[in-house]
């Protein structure tokens, strides 16, 4: 194995959409409405694979009945500051870094991965990012992965995905590329040594 895609939520970064939901519910028993609408689902999805504009999904956040009156400016805000480092991210990638070329592979939004690229430095040197809307496909299809041997220009026994979702661990197998199963990363460097 020579190059890691690595992962970001609940890799390098905690995510947190229930105080995303907290912030732009109408009232608290609008929360769930909240999470249900716009952290999961097809509306997130469809964000996720570049199908919906930050734009329109913003606007889409704004006119929607469960949540209060916000502008642009503070449902954006909302929807990126929902972000922490998970406890040994920085040490983490800087092991890799030393003994792998590191893409970071997410299914993510524009609007979550500019956030994320704007307030971590550890993203800086990466050798590339697979963001999902910038292709058009989630890790739990295959054609994210065809995506990711395309850029990547390995051949698949050269690629280890790093993630905490064994479903995308499933998905990238079937394409020939090796999947760590991430739970801390202290646990993630003791495997790779072995």
């Amino acid at each position: 194995m020579t190059t890691v895609l690595l992962d970001i939520g609940n890799v390098i970064v905690n995510v947190d959409f229930l105080h995303f939901c907290s912030r732009v519910a109408r009232s608290g028993s609008h929360v769930q409405c909240v999470h249900d609408r716009f952290c999961t689902g097809e509306v997130k999805d469809a964000f996720d694979r570049g199908q919906v504009s930050s734009e329109s999904f913003l606007q889409y956040l704004i006119d929607d009945d469960c949540t209060a009156e916000l502008s642009t400016e503070e449902a954006c805000l909302a929807w990126q500051s929902i972000f922490s480092l998970v406890d040994g991210a920085r040490e983490g990638v800087r092991y890799l870094r030393e003994r792998y070329a590191v893409w970071f592979m997410s299914d993510t939004d524009p609007l979550h991965a500019r956030w994320l690229l704007d307030q971590y430095d550890l993203f800086q040197g990466a050798e590339g990012f697979l963001f999902s809307y910038r292709h058009g496909a989630l890790k739990t299809e295959s054609a994210a992965f065809t995506h990711a041997l395309q850029a990547t220009g390995c051949p698949p026994e050269q690629l280890l995905l790093i993630d905490d979702k064994s479903e995308n661990g499933r998905v990238c197998s079937m394409s020939g590329v090796g999947f760590l199963d991430f739970r801390s990363w202290n646990d993630t460097i003791a495997r790779l040594e072995q």
